[in-house]
């Protein structure tokens, strides 16, 4: 019985973290609270290529064209990989290496095998 109360401690205080971590969301996490991280690392909105975060979703604006943008990280949290690595071959026949790592980076958190590869 004595052991019980520290394991319950100690779960209680992982699903807390976990729920912070998992608030703070993809902007925050990924996109330093910008919401259209360019290449240069600032916000801009009608800079191409482009990552576009929000709290929930993450995607990759290839130009300014209707239907150019991979969504990455939908709004359930699920990387879509084959998207993932469209926008990291993108980026790199840019040119916008900042934007590639930090794709990679992303498929790395996701630990996608392929799609960091992709992204080297």
């Amino acid at each position: 019985m004595k052991m019980i109360f520290p394991i319950i401690t100690i779960t209680v205080g992982l699903l807390a973290a976990s729920t912070v971590a998992q608030a703070k969301g993809f902007k925050a996490e990924y996109c330093n609270n910008i919401q259209f991280l360019t290449n240069e690392g600032v916000n801009g909105p009608s800079t191409y290529p482009h990552l576009h975060c929000e709290n929930r979703y993450l995607g990759y604006s290839r130009n300014k064209n209707k239907g150019s943008t991979y969504d990455l990280i939908d709004g359930n949290g699920d990387l879509n990989d084959g998207n993932a690595i469209k926008a990291c071959e993108d980026a790199a026949a840019k040119g916008k290496d900042n934007l590639r790592t930090r794709i990679r980076q992303i498929c790395d958190q996701f630990q996608n095998a392929t799609c960091s590869a992709t992204c080297s």
